[in-house]
């Protein structure tokens, strides 16, 4: 291969690691516009507008989801934001524990993308996830011998909710029960949950949930699950951690860091972490400056102690 395609090889691959993510938005978007792609959107993408279109008065989610790298994931939690504050608003369901629940539902559709998004970032080896599930105090957690855990999705939601509260009991400013609680309201559903709000012998915890919580306080434990997740994914200036080569090219190379960030390799490391396979853990040191992710180190020692 000439110099000339090494180069454009490595453009391409640049080019296609900094579209991935959100924070280079906009220069996806002058591609979409240079090269006439603007016409090329994704299904979520029109859903968007579509219910910013019924809401009209509602002008932007309740919550952004900026920190969010998988942009499928972003346009879907937006979507479901959206929907959550559509059915708070919608003043002609004249029935408000139909509008609560529904507003819950969507609430906690976002919960549980939430959660799965963290236990996918921060345990890329589902192994991994697996020993910490099993370690969680008081879980009831065993693994499927006749059908293997193969991603975060296999796992009930139930047990990661758990292991996420008892995980953090100590430094969350909301009641992790809660999001159990919502769990079972959307699988309840409306008429069963119609049902338990006039007779409290049926489910207690329901019972109790619909005498307290309303709109702002469901949307408030949400905002606060959001900033913990982003804090915990946050990359922290000279602390080690494990990032993955995510790809490889002739002339460059990218890492996917904990938070599901692509930093591209610096030059000074790239011929040693060339002879590695993509997917290979590398130990790295990371430092922030005015938002941008630089490498100071690189190892090809997997342990963080």
């Amino acid at each position: 291969m000439n110099e000339k395609r090494q180069n454009l090889v490595k453009l391409l691959g640049f080019i296609d690691e900094l579209s991935k993510d959100h924070e280079n938005k906009w220069f996806a978007d002058q591609l979409k516009s240079k090269y006439n792609l603007s016409k090329i959107e994704s299904k979520a993408e029109q859903n968007i507008q579509e219910i910013r279109d019924a809401l009209q008065i509602k002008g932007s989610p309740s919550v952004k989801y900026e920190f969010v790298t998988h942009n499928r994931l972003r346009d879907q939690l937006i979507i479901d934001n959206l929907r959550m504050e559509n059915a708070a608003l919608d003043l002609k369901e004249k029935d408000e524990l139909e509008r609560f629940f529904n507003f819950c539902v969507n609430a906690f559709f976002q919960i549980e993308n939430l959660i799965n998004y963290y236990y996918h970032i921060k345990y890329p080896n589902i192994n991994d996830l697996l020993i910490h599930l099993e370690q969680i105090p008081g879980t009831v957690f065993r693994r499927n011998s006749k059908r293997p855990e193969k991603s975060v999705a296999d796992i009930v939601i139930a047990t990661k909710i758990y292991s996420f509260g008892v995980s953090f009991k100590d430094s969350l400013n909301f009641n992790s029960y809660t999001l159990t609680t919502l769990n079972k309201i959307r699988n309840e559903g409306l008429h069963r949950c119609k049902v338990i709000e006039r007779n409290s012998s049926l489910d207690l915890n329901i019972f109790k949930f619909f005498q307290k919580e309303d709109f702002s306080s469901i949307r408030t434990l949400l905002k606060n699950l959001v900033n913990k997740i982003e804090e915990e994914l946050q990359i922290k200036n000279n602390e080690f951690e494990l990032a993955t080569i995510s790809s490889m090219f002739p002339s460059s190379g990218f890492l996917r860091l904990g938070n599901g960030k692509t930093v591209e390799i610096p030059s000074k490391y790239f011929s040693e972490c060339k002879k590695l396979a993509v997917g290979t853990k590398l130990r790295v040191e990371l430092k922030v400056d005015n938002g941008k992710i630089n490498i100071i180190s690189i190892s090809t020692n997997e342990s963080t102690d």
